[in-house]
């Protein structure tokens, strides 16, 4: 109560923390209201409701950021996209549509322009008989020239091309069969970019309900409107069919999730697919005559405050048709998204062409004739380590995928059998077309990995030895090819072997500030053995050190004091590079052996993954290139207690 509320800022409240955690945790946020008659909905920032979040079924993607709040001296924060209503003065709906577009979080503005500003923007210098404040909004042209203004790329996808010649189309069944795949492929540049946090401009055409002598629903053209696509919903049950040979996980969105400013935030935009007829009898529209048709399919706001959100209680008089899509990239996301869809296509054919001609490999591997579900989407490199940390059914050292060095964008594309991952596709989104895009493939499958270097990699060899014209192998318009020689280059690289055999590469756990100086001296001293030798290197009565070396070469020096117990370490060996494995070698007149040990304490001790496999790999290095030597023989020392087990030849 108001009471209670003034009793805890007055401090008189004995518990005010429990006071304070109750207030953060149901904060469901703010608006800021114009002092106008009309439009006067300003900066508005509200927590997702309950009903979009909670729906059984469903997953959902939603764009928000932390807004940090202070109430009379009361840290609060909610987490919603910014949206403000238009004022129709120095604001119309693609200025607002922007400004919410510029609050997303990936874009880390240090300002967002206001939308008078946004405005300024859209016009110009050179267009001196523009107005400052466009009267009927801005074209999606002066919408690019805000995007540039901010230092994004402006990408715009006409979807009124793909209307305009399906209404021109005379056949009425092909009207019908063409329309779902315009939606869908709105739906596909939706789940792509959205999926990495950007948010989307949708050009909608706008058409309101009007009286008809006949039974059908008629519409008549009203004008274009301007909201942002701020997240979306995908049914997890249906079915998809195969659309062009190509099964995309997109086609499963059964609803946007937009910021529309006549409507409110985090509105609910439905697919529909009932029959309606479309006029545009004053011939408003850009293109003339192109509505004069009846529509399958359209898209209708659901404003219900019921809890099922029952379309058709209200505000079911107007419906949509989507016109354009425009996004505000970052200036280094060069390669979009139809070129990962192509490959992902062509892929897919060759996986149909095999199962046709071998039925059995259906029964064997996990293949089918209709290929895979693909999954498609934009990632930052955080969002995909992030992800990869969390999967269960990664093949391989999990901790060797999070380490690596991947550009900030990634495509990912993933494979789906059955409702099972198989595998993913990585390719650099920052890269040119014309360079190797494709950067490796993820197995989650151990059935498809099986497949996939035997029968698959057989499959590629014969496609690359095939004449080059009429190739789908050489189709650069995909990165197939990057794909095939992925799986056709050596199993085992030179850096994987000596991995393998000696350990990865890795920097000392700490240098001494001896070996760091300026002047600090680089192990003279020291033998790289590179070759065989037939000459007597070692000395029985001096201890030695050694390590081998990131490029695989065995570097041998003595054991010596600067001065003040200041010894010249590992790492002097290497010219403080990194190092496989390393430790000492000392002769043992019992044994007339020299024993090679592992007790380097800046590249072994304190690193886990030491083997003595390791180890010994290093002696018979020992053995093959001082030939000219007696035994040798190596002590593994042990992680727990370093204490050396029984010594082996």
């Amino acid at each position: 109560s108001e009471e209670i509320f003034e009793s805890f800022l007055s401090g008189d409240i004995s518990d005010t923390s429990a006071f304070e955690k109750k207030l953060k945790n149901g904060y469901i946020g703010f608006t800021v209201i114009r002092p106008i008659p009309k439009a006067f909905i300003a900066n508005t920032c509200l927590r997702p409701y309950k009903n979009l979040t909670e729906q059984i079924g469903l997953s959902k993607e939603l764009i928000t950021r932390n807004n940090n709040v202070n109430l009379f001296g009361i840290d609060l924060h909610v987490s919603s996209l910014p949206f403000q209503e238009q004022d129709k003065i120095v604001a119309a709906c693609a200025t607002s549509a922007l400004w919410s577009f510029f609050n997303a979080p990936i874009f880390e503005f240090d300002y967002i322009p206001s939308p008078s500003t946004i405005t300024k923007k859209s016009t110009p210098l050179t267009d001196n008989s523009a107005h400052n404040f466009p009267s009927k909004g801005l074209s999606s042209e002066m919408m690019s020239e805000v995007l540039i203004s901010m230092g994004l790329s402006p990408m715009s996808i006409s979807l009124f091309k793909e209307f305009d010649k399906l209404y021109k189309s005379e056949s009425e069944t092909e009207k019908v069969k063409r329309i779902e795949p315009v939606f869908n492929s709105m739906k596909k540049i939706v789940y792509a970019y959205l999926s990495c946090g950007l948010p989307i401009i949708l050009g909608l055409d706008v058409f309101d309900k009007i009286e008809s002598d006949t039974d059908e629903e008629t519409y008549q053209y009203k004008g274009r409107h301007a909201v942002v696509v701020s997240g979306f919903s995908i049914d997890m049950n249906p079915s998809i069919t195969a659309n062009n040979n190509l099964s995309l996980k997109s086609e499963k969105i059964n609803y946007l999730i937009i910021h529309d400013d006549q409507i409110g935030l985090y509105a609910q935009m439905d697919f529909l697919t009932t029959e309606i007829k479309i006029i545009d009898k004053d011939n408003e529209s850009d293109a003339k005559n192109s509505y004069n048709d009846k529509l399958s399919m359209c898209l209708a706001t659901s404003c219900s405050n019921t809890t099922e959100g029952d379309l058709n209680a209200n505000n079911q008089d107007r419906k949509y048709l989507p016109n354009i899509m425009l996004l505000g990239l970052y200036e280094k996301i060069r390669i979009p998204y139809i070129r990962i869809e192509q490959t992902c296509k062509s892929f897919d054919e060759r996986i149909i062409e095999l199962v046709e001609k071998e039925p059995d490999l259906s029964k064997r591997f996990p293949v089918s004739k209709s290929g895979y579900l693909w999954d498609i989407r934009l990632l930052t490199v955080n969002a995909l380590k992030k992800q990869y940390r969390k999967e269960k059914n990664i093949i391989g050292k999990k901790s060797e995928l999070l380490s690596k060095s991947w550009p900030k964008y990634i495509w990912i594309a993933s494979a789906y059998h059955n409702e099972e991952k198989l595998f993913d596709f990585l390719f650099d989104a920052t890269d040119i077309e014309q360079g190797n895009v494709f950067l490796e493939t993820v197995y989650c499958h151990a059935g498809y990995k099986d497949f996939s270097e035997s029968i698959l990699k057989q499959v590629f060899i014969k496609l690359a030895k095939e004449p080059v014209k009429s190739n789908v192998f050489y189709d650069f318009n995909t990165n197939l090819i990057s794909i095939g020689e992925s799986l056709m280059k050596e199993e085992c690289s030179h850096s994987d072997y000596l991995t393998q055999h000696f350990g990865c590469a890795k920097p000392p756990v700490i240098y001494k500030e001896h070996e760091i100086l300026n002047e600090a001296p680089i192990y003279q001293n020291s033998t790289t053995l590179r070759v065989p030798t037939s000459e007597k290197l070692l000395n029985e009565s001096k201890k030695y050190i050694w390590a081998i070396s990131k490029e695989g070469y065995l570097v041998i020096g003595e054991d010596v004091i600067l001065k003040d117990d200041q010894y010249l370490g590992h790492p002097t060996l290497t010219k403080n590079l990194w190092a496989r494995i390393a430790g000492d070698l000392k002769y043992d007149k019992k044994l007339s052996s020299w024993v090679v040990d592992n007790g380097s304490g800046r590249f072994c001790r304190r690193y886990t993954g030491i083997t003595e496999e390791h180890l010994k790999n290093a002696t018979d290095m020992f053995c093959s290139y001082l030939i000219n030597e007696c035994n040798f023989i190596y002590h593994f020392l042990d992680d727990t207690n370093h204490q050396p087990p029984q010594t082996k030849k």
